[in-house]
């Protein structure tokens, strides 16, 4: 998402409400937010981003292509911003339901 939306990498220790002086700082606070759980270190998300690149290659670049697809020819604004966070929402709930249903063969549920 933030390739789709031309914006740098995530910075980690920005705090809550300072400095919303433009579309990546808005960005940066939700994604923020999302992460705030004590557990979801930087390393272990990083870590993981590695896992499933490895492992599930064509997550990434779906996402990717339905998020060029919801960014092409729209100017990028706090609508289009809340917009790509709920669709990734959605594919999160849809990969999280897959990889459950494939839990659950594995330990005879």
């Amino acid at each position: 998402m933030r390739r789709a939306l031309d914006f740098g990498p995530l910075q980690w220790c920005q705090q809550k409400g300072e400095n919303l002086e433009s579309l990546e700082d808005l960005y940066q606070e939700l994604m923020n937010g999302r992460f705030a759980c004590e557990m979801l270190l930087e390393t272990n998300i990083q870590s993981a981003v590695a896992f499933f690149d490895q492992r599930y290659p064509l997550i990434r670049t779906m996402s990717r292509r339905v998020f060029e697809n919801i960014r092409y020819g729209r100017v990028v604004d706090h609508e289009l911003i809340h917009l790509m966070i709920n669709q990734e929402n959605l594919a999160l709930q849809k990969i999280f339901g897959a990889f459950e249903c494939e839990r659950k063969k594995w330990i005879g549920i």
